[in-house]
């Protein structure tokens, strides 16, 4: 019986190699994306969380401005539940390199400052994931974010400079090269890490505790690391609430997040691209099934007279069948198996070439999570061949009486010679006679062409700038900020940037920490309450008026109507729940109120607010920032509506649309390819017959084409109403998490028609290509088969 079986086994590879290479090949496909897209999300969740344990990030920590950060610590150390508490001391300045220009402040780091090394990001930290030498930079030099890199095109021994001082006292340091970040590492985190020989960072800072308080550009300061007692049932929201209710840490923090809001912030291009390689495996793993079907139904029609000669033989319906299955199943096992294999390779080259915006390298090796999908999987696969061969335990008569379809066939081209739209007709006649044979290309069509308007859809909302993406996460439109920092009037501020680019509307706006019922968030203070991106209620006209984001709302329990407790430097106030907002600028963390209502606050600062306007000329706004920075220097704080991480994104999201439709392209031809075989070898006789009466192979092949044309028609039009109704809900999901909510995606004809008509071309082009059988069929072959 062994040898029956490989001899079985043998003579269906060797009659159909092609069939059995391309089951392999998308097998390996299907697995290598699977294995990739689960491990990559679990490991890299699983090793961020390590190595920010490893750095002391603690369970909270407080990135705060001033001189004070040791008092600070020490009045956070004082509160009850608290545990550890860690002071890791840095210097906030701006810098530039090359013709990049920062709009945030990045941090400096010295080595000594954490007992645990910072790792450098270099060929042996990638191949073993992050475990590299550590990053000690000579004097002169610095390590930066590998996110610098993809934002502002900096390499190893480019010069960055850091301003001091006015005066035009900077810092240039050369870049010694990367290392790995795990509090802001990833190109979505505005703000950078660089980590700076000792003696520099010495230098620097007496050249700050010798420079005025009011010609300093670059600041001190400190990351307060916060761990809650063993033994206190003190959350990090609540921890979080007590150091902003119960100490002076508001007065001078830049921001307060928990290690939970960090590492889903880091790890959100991680994810993305993550979700990207498993939605592929799933249309991997559908085309696998559609070629796999195929190849079974051929082999029965083509073989059953042999399958017939082997029942004589004695051998059960039961037993065959599991002669037939080994080979396919043996196919879909080496290809998962090679694709197991490789995914350590193909991870670590996908982890290198996105660690750009990622900031991280988490080792490539296949988690248990990845691998037990990828058994479920292939499970699932092995059922459905055992399923499509139970046709041999069939009655004989059922399952190899194939003369119905090709008779049907017949029919159908004979009836339509005398018609005007012969090829049309043809394929018309011969896909109703046939409708099973395209199940597989159906399905095929409707999840390439829902995929295809999906990721279309989601470059639309981006983007060409980034500008669709960016208007969802700031708090209202605007296309440049202005923030003073010294003594500078906003009145010759407005009369230079009206001169330049001229003044269609301004706002102002703060960004204060404060708590809503004891939860810490960003407040969005705006003088116009009616420009914020409203969902559901009212904007916060009123002096007692908050609005809050759908993240936030459901933390503290709020709906619209609700009257809630607002914190703020010791200061407490009731307000009242108006509406719900889309904003992430504190990471979906976000309420917002209008500025009548933070005045009843006796902290105020005034010193918080920014002037932002919407430009005239919105092309003028790059000389504009320009001139700003050189007539106000480190006075006047510049930004535009935008993030560095932005670049980065936007640049993914090309790449994803590009590697979609080559992978669409590659799925699309192989389906064909198999399909195709199929159907020109069981209408031989009809193909003859057409070609007898006088019709041109030309014209045979177009009608052929035409048949997956008018079945990848309606395919797209099932999928394209499935993106359109699955897009924006899915969208919502994943930024959910960061206040944006009520997401839509643009309907433009770009990401209306061009995916359906794609798909279209590239199913009918490849079913052209593999009918070039039909015009080496020759009349002479009816005749011998008579």
């Amino acid at each position: 019986m062994a040898r029956l079986s490989f001899l079985l086994t043998k003579s269906q590879v060797k009659r159909r190699p092609g069939a059995f290479l391309s089951i392999v090949a998308l097998s390996l496909l299907m697995s290598l994306l699977l294995v990739c897209g689960a491990s990559m999300s679990t490991n890299a969740r699983e090793y961020l969380e390590g190595q920010m344990d490893r750095l002391g990030f603690g369970d909270v920590t407080c990135w705060v401005e001033g001189e004070a950060t040791a008092e600070l610590a020490s009045e956070v150390a004082a509160q009850p539940g608290v545990g550890a508490v860690d002071e890791q001391p840095l210097i906030f300045a701006d810098y530039s390199a090359l013709d990049y220009t920062s709009d945030t402040p990045g941090q400096l780091l010295t080595p000594s400052s954490r007992e645990h090394p910072y790792r450098v990001l270099d060929a042996a930290s990638g191949a073993s994931g992050g475990e590299g030498r550590a990053a000690d930079p000579q004097q002169g030099t610095v390590y930066v974010s590998p996110a610098l890199s993809s934002e502002c095109g900096v390499g190893v021994g480019d010069v960055i400079t850091f301003d001091i001082a006015r005066g035009g006292k900077k810092e240039a340091l050369v870049i010694a090269g990367f290392f790995e970040d795990p509090f802001m590492g990833s190109s979505m985190m505005e703000m950078k890490s660089f980590i700076v020989n000792e003696s520099d960072y010495r230098r620097i800072e007496g050249v700050i505790e010798e420079t005025p308080a009011v010609d300093r550009m670059a600041q001190p300061g400190a990351m307060i690391h916060v761990s809650a007692a063993e033994d206190a049932a003190l959350t990090p929201e609540g921890l979080v609430r007590q150091i902003v209710e119960n100490t002076s840490v508001p007065s001078f923090a830049v921001f307060i997040y928990t290690q939970e809001t960090i590492a889903n912030f880091m790890l959100l291009m991680q994810n993305v691209l993550a979700g990207f390689l498993t939605a592929f495996s799933i249309v991997g793993c559908l085309v696998c099934l559609v070629v796999v079907g195929h190849a079974i139904a051929m082999s029965l029609a083509q073989d059953r007279e042999n399958f017939a000669v082997l029942r004589t033989l004695g051998i059960t319906a039961r037993r065959l069948q599991a002669l037939f299955c080994l080979p396919y199943c043996g196919a879909l096992v080496v290809g998962c198996l090679l694709g197991s294999a490789l995914s350590c390779a193909a991870m670590r080259l996908i982890q290198g070439l996105a660690v750009a915006s990622t900031g991280i390298n988490p080792p490539p090796l296949p988690s248990p999570v990845g691998l037990a999908v990828l058994a479920l999987v292939l499970a699932a696969m092995l059922a459905f061949v055992h399923l499509r061969a139970s046709r041999l335990r069939k009655p004989w008569s059922t399952p190899y009486n194939a003369s119905s379809h090709a008779a049907g066939a017949s029919k159908a081209c004979a009836g339509l010679l005398s018609k005007r739209l012969l090829v049309f007709g043809m394929a018309v006649r011969a896909v109703l006679a046939n409708k099973a044979s395209y199940v597989g290309t159906l399905l095929v069509a409707v999840v390439i062409a829902m995929l295809l308007t999906f990721v279309g859809r989601i470059d639309a909302w981006v983007g060409p700038e980034g500008e669709g993406l960016m208007d969802y996460f700031s708090v209202a439109e605007h296309d440049l900020g202005v923030q003073p920092i010294g003594q500078v009037s906003l009145d010759e501020v407005d009369a230079l940037v009206d001169e330049r680019a001229g003044i269609a509307e301004s706002f102002m706006l703060a960004m204060p920490h404060m708590t809503i019922q004891g939860w810490d968030c960003t407040a969005n203070v705006i003088d116009e309450p009616d420009r914020l991106h409203m969902t559901a209620g009212t904007p916060p006209n009123g002096d007692s008026e908050l609005v809050v984001t759908e993240y936030l709302a459901s933390d503290i329990g709020a709906h619209v109507g609700d009257e809630v407790t607002v914190g703020y430097a010791g200061g407490q106030e009731t307000f009242t729940v108006s509406g719900i907002y889309q904003c992430a600028n504190g990471m979906g963390n976000n309420m917002a109120m209008g500025s009548q209502g933070f005045a009843r606050f006796p902290n105020a600062e005034a010193g918080l607010w920014c002037k932002h306007y919407v430009l005239r000329d919105v092309e003028a706004r790059d000389d504009l920032v320009a001139e700003l920075v050189a007539t106000y220097g480190g006075d006047l704080h510049v930004h535009d509506n935008s993030w560095s991480g932005l670049a980065g994104l936007v640049f993914a999201m090309r790449a994803i649309v590009v590697v979609m439709y080559v992978f669409a392209a590659v799925l699309i031809f192989l389906t064909c390819w198999l399909t195709a075989t199929k159907l020109v070898q069981s209408e031989l006789r009809d193909i003859a017959v057409c070609k007898t009466l006088g019709l041109a192979s030309r014209r045979l092949r177009a009608s052929f084409a035409c048949r997956f044309g008018l079945v990848s028609l309606v395919g797209v039009v099932v999928g394209g109403l499935l993106a359109s109704l699955l897009a924006d809900p899915l969208l919502s999901e994943l930024f959910g998490a960061f206040g944006i909510a009520g997401l839509a995606t643009p309907n433009s004809p770009a990401t209306v028609l061009v995916p359906p008509l794609a798909t279209i071309l590239l199913l009918t082009a490849s079913a052209w290509m593999c009918s070039r059988r039909i015009a080496r069929v020759e009349p002479a072959r009816l005749m011998s088969q008579a």
